[in-house]
């Protein structure tokens, strides 16, 4: 009886039982021909598919091309994807702040290298703002170095104790060289000391260093000064004559005295390129009226745009045209309000 509902049952199937053996003949043809056919990843999908429609004896035997070890791998990696997907969220992690804020983190944390997260933290929190100290450090710059400052910051901290020296060469009438010698401050730009001469040597430069700074006046800590052999030489002297300490700059390295070369190049521009000295004593005194209106009356970008000694600014504008005083025989001038009359 069995038999007969088989052979029954083959008959009435016997165009989809010849098509799926048809179907797998060709397969295995073609397994044998070709040793590892591309696959393409919905054909992965497909049969991950189906091994969760069909029995696992049935699709198992109906592998072909992959074995079912890894059809089970692809439904685990499918798996964890489709679990990462419906697990994702939308906005992760903290809501963005504002670019101003951004901004103002990166600029506090520039302008004070010193400074950590923490303390950026405490001003931000005294100006008002609700941070976390997580988003602080995540928008300050990345600093490559130990914070220490810069050569600006050291040398603003500095400069009240540092005075540097130098001499420029101005030609006389009949070329015979006369050598300025001048000592300014670094934190005013004051001209210490300025005096001319044709033979340079070490007792004189000495003789102009104790004049420079006598006895009970204040003295800077450190004096800057280039490889001249009369500042070298000059060195013991500074040291325990003076109680200065005496800075040489590196070989051809100008930019180290850079006060002292400022100051060159600005009393070249505004009074050696305009006249021709006709003796020392003459460039002398053309050179120490220029230094007192260079520290008296001339203004300095550097130090507020004042005078190195200190100039009364006017509170309010003056009304009336202002009356021009000339200094250095008429190539500058000072500018003064006219006071009302009482």
């Amino acid at each position: 009886m069995c038999a007969l509902l088989l052979l029954l049952q083959l008959y009435l199937y016997r165009y989809l039982v010849a098509e799926n053996l048809m179907l797998r003949h060709q397969l295995l043809v073609y397994k044998r021909s070709i040793q590892k056919p591309r696959i393409k990843q919905l054909d992965r999908i497909l049969w991950v598919i189906l091994t969760g429609i069909l029995p696992a004896d049935l699709w198992k035997n109906a592998l072909a091309f992959v074995k079912p070890a890894t059809v089970i791998k692809w439904h685990r990696e499918a798996y964890g994807f489709f679990w990462k997907w419906i697990s994702r969220r939308k906005n992760p992690g903290r809501p963005a702040i504002r670019r101003m804020l951004r901004d103002e983190i990166r600029r506090i944390a520039e302008e004070n290298p010193t400074w950590g997260p923490e303390r950026i933290l405490g001003e931000l929190q005294m100006a008002g703002y609700r941070l976390h100290i997580n988003t602080v450090r995540k928008y300050m710059p990345k600093r490559t170095k130990t914070p220490g400052g810069n050569w600006k910051n050291f040398l603003d901290l500095h400069a009240s104790q540092i005075a540097a020296m130098d001499f420029f060469v101005v030609p006389m009438w009949n070329f015979t060289p006369l050598y300025v010698f001048f000592i300014i401050h670094h934190a005013t730009r004051e001209i210490l000391h300025v005096n001319v001469t044709a033979h340079p040597g070490m007792d004189w430069v000495r003789q102009n260093l104790k004049e420079a700074f006598p006895a009970g006046k204040a003295i800077p800590k450190y004096i800057v000064h280039d490889n001249d052999p009369v500042f070298v030489h000059s060195r013991l002297f500074m040291g325990n004559v003076l109680s200065i300490t005496p800075l040489r700059t590196a070989p051809h390295s100008p930019w180290q005295n850079c006060f002292a070369e400022r100051f060159v190049g600005t009393i070249r521009r505004e009074l050696t390129a305009h006249v021709i000295p006709l003796s020392e004593n003459h460039l002398r005194k053309l050179v120490k009226e220029y230094v007192r209106y260079y520290n008296e009356d001339r203004t300095h970008s550097s130090i507020g745009r004042d005078s190195p000694v200190g100039r009364q600014r006017s509170e309010r504008p003056p009304d009336r045209p202002l009356i021009a005083i000339p200094r250095v025989r008429g190539l500058h001038h000072r500018y003064f309000p006219v006071k009302k009359a009482a």
